[in-house]
């Protein structure tokens, strides 16, 4: 292992030295994919288009944090700003100078990259839909044209066709892009960016299968309850057999070159307690409101403008506590907050929207 890190060193070295002007967009992109984007972003933009889609991208996120939580856990992966610090592989005099910045002290552990797992996720379930609605559009743009006379006639035709396979392409795209930007800001070896991808890209097929319409109350505490108690049951294991879960916080805090740029939202635990709070009050809001489907697209859009706006308010909001315990439970009801606030904002102007056109 230590032969390939090695290698992967002088990757990440090679990289930051090619890519070192366009650093800042590299940390923008990094930016864009971190995990609390899917809660955020994606999921009040999406759900305020489709809600059913918007469900899967909540829960695609959600479960992609969680078994990325347990495989960082299982896999003690380093992160190469500080194995190229510990590793006996090189001399004092010898090791690679990194590039460390601000988003690069990641207290986590390494493998799989949390940031490729996630976004893969929700971008495949987004990307799906997207093609199954370009397919259903080919399909109804080809059953009323008519048959084209020549070669020439069909290729113009096919040419003004927005294909199904452009999602997938895009959806590559975006999986390349931020496997990059993370190496290069060497907050993970490449290895760990592909895990991160191919699991992700496994969890957004199975979610994409899944009729989450079907999910009552029930369903979202019991699967709150479970993946709160495997990571908690985990933890305890791995004390049990003499393993220290925060391990790779004290790196962190011990390689790191500034003490602030240390945060606690960055570790496994902060962000099972965003899981948690989303989707156990996504479920408790879905249940007391149930709501319906908008299908005006000026309501539509005024559900999309307001509900990232008001997430991006209670994002806003300090958690100005040293407790790490008391930090992820705060944590917890702020995105419980977040998601839920998408629901409500919804339902309200479905309501208005349907007052407003029976009178």
């Amino acid at each position: 292992m230590d032969d390939l890190c090695s290698y992967e060193i002088d990757v990440i070295y090679n990289l930051q030295n090619t890519l070192a002007k366009h650093d800042t967009a590299m940390l923008y992109i990094s930016h864009l994919s971190d995990p609390p984007s899917s809660f955020l972003f994606y999921f009040p933009i999406v759900f305020s288009l489709n809600q059913v889609v918007g469900l899967k991208v909540l829960w695609a996120a959600v479960i992609s944090e969680w078994m990325n939580a347990i495989l960082k856990l299982c896999l003690f992966g380093q992160r190469p700003y500080w194995w190229v610090q510990e590793t006996d592989v090189y001399s004092d005099g010898e090791r690679p100078h990194l590039k460390i910045y601000e988003q690069t002290c990641e207290t986590g552990p390494g493998s799989p990259s949390g940031h490729c797992m996630v976004t893969i996720a929700v971008w495949f379930i987004m990307m799906a839909a997207l093609a199954a609605d370009l397919e259903k559009t080919v399909t109804a743009q080809q059953s009323v044209a008519p048959k084209p006379a020549n070669l020439k006639e069909e290729r113009e035709a096919d040419k003004k066709i927005i294909s199904p396979a452009i999602p997938w392409g895009l959806l590559a795209a975006v999986g390349f892009t931020v496997s990059l930007s993370r190496v290069f800001i060497a907050t993970h070896f490449p290895h760990q960016t592909i895990i991160g991808l191919v699991v992700g890209v496994i969890i957004g097929i199975a979610i994409n299968k899944i009729d989450v319409t079907k999910f009552d109350l029930k369903t979202y505490t019991v699967v709150t309850i479970f993946i709160g108690g495997s990571v908690v049951g985990q933890c305890v294991l791995m004390e049990q057999l003499g393993y220290d879960p925060t391990w790779s916080i004290k790196l962190a805090a011990k390689w790191c070159p500034k003490s602030e740029w240390v945060h606690l939202d960055t570790t496994a635990f902060f962000a099972i307690s965003r899981d948690l709070g989303s989707l156990f009050f996504v479920g408790l809001t879905q249940s007391l409101l149930r709501p319906k489907e908008m299908l005006s697209s000026p309501g539509k859009f005024l559900a999309l403008v307001f509900s990232v706006s008001v997430c991006q308010l209670i994002e806003m909001v300090p958690l100005d506590v040293e407790d790490s315990t008391l930090f992820c439970c705060l944590g917890a009801l702020k995105y419980g907050a977040i998601a839920s606030c998408v629901i409500i904002i919804n339902s309200i102007l479905v309501k208005l929207f349907m007052k407003d056109k029976k009178d």
